[in-house]
């Protein structure tokens, strides 16, 4: 089984030699990542898992090369989430199912020279499992603790809020990158963060600030599901339900308009949950943008017990921490 894995690998590792397109770029990382993904639930060791890794990694940088060169000559828009799929072959524009968080991701890798890739994975390989986000902060030079000391600072230009202890419960609704409406002034990113890639997401201190037995209610929209299962795993929380709040009217939305909003619910250890007749569905109005229902509050309040923080606050509460730039935006009604 080993054999077989490794020799699609291979194959895939040599392709990367004659790739011309974006599309030839994913398609060479979907699958080596369809292998590592493989190789990991049945159980095929370390050294092909990182295999799967590498090959992933280095496709991932060649499509960021070719990402970087599209804006260059202006075949791609810089902060376009999506492009539609080419006609011809030597065309670089961002392929459909290259999301904006691969887009951003590989062209972080393809600034980096490719020899610099290798020698940082066999480094990576050599201490254990190779961890896409470390890696990444390592071949671009940066400082992990200063960029979670830094990072909102960095992005609004204001200091950033000072947030201590550990908490039972923390709630966090994060600023999600949604860059294909960055000109819209009813948009997330407007009010009162800039938007944030997955990368600059994963690195906030959430498993910093969580005690060995917490519980994580993670804020996400329809469109990056996805993504707050990956930070779930990055932050060690084991994901056990989702609330779904059904609002009182529709807003915005690119395939369906948005009348829902989830919020994951997730565990590490063995923290004390009160049950009675709670549900996954939260039936509440909507009110100002961004503004998550009082009803959510008092739910996670009934539910669990322990110190409370909330990150990306909007409004303090009475027995919570309330982190973010804009804590008293909002006040109880």
């Amino acid at each position: 089984m080993n054999d077989l894995v490794l020799a699609k690998l291979d194959s895939a590792h040599r392709a990367l030699a004659e790739a011309k397109t974006a599309q030839e770029a994913k398609r060479i990382a979907d699958v080596a990542e369809a292998a590592r993904v493989y190789a990991q639930r049945v159980g095929l060791g370390i050294e092909v898992i990182n295999h799967a890794m590498h090959v992933r990694l280095l496709a991932e940088r060649l499509l960021g090369e070719m990402l970087i060169a599209a804006k260059k000559t202006g075949q791609l828009k810089p902060g376009r989430a999506k492009r539609h799929a080419i006609d011809s072959d030597d065309s670089i524009f961002l392929p459909d199912d290259v999301s904006l968080d691969l887009s951003s991701r590989a062209q972080k890798f393809g600034a980096v020279p490719q020899d610099g890739i290798e020698a940082k994975l066999n480094e990576f390989a050599a201490r254990g499992e190779i961890c896409v986000t470390e890696l990444l902060r390592e071949v671009r030079g940066e400082n992990k603790s200063k960029a979670k000391q830094n990072l909102i600072a960095e992005l609004n230009g204001q200091p950033v809020p000072p947030l201590h202890g550990s908490f039972d419960v923390i709630v966090i609704d994060p600023p999600w990158q949604y860059s294909s409406r960055a000109q819209d002034n009813s948009h997330r990113a407007r009010n009162p963060y800039p938007d944030m890639s997955l990368d600059e997401i994963e690195i906030l201190p959430v498993a910093e600030h969580s005690n060995d037995n917490a519980i994580l209610w993670l804020w996400t929209t329809n469109a990056f599901l996805r993504a707050a299962f990956k930070l779930m795993d990055s932050w060690d929380f084991e994901q056990k339900t989702m609330l779904t709040w059904a609002k009182d009217r529709m807003g915005i939305g690119d395939w369906l308009r948005g009348q829902t909003e989830h919020c994951l619910l997730a565990i590490r250890g063995r923290p004390i949950v009160t049950l009675t007749n709670q549900t996954t569905l939260l039936v509440a109005p909507m009110r100002e943008h961004s503004r998550k229902p009082d009803e959510f509050y008092h739910l996670v309040e009934s539910l669990c017990p322990g110190t409370k923080l909330e990150m990306f606050a909007r409004q303090s509460r009475p027995g919570w921490q309330s982190w973010g730039l804009e804590t008293q935006k909002f006040w109880n009604d």
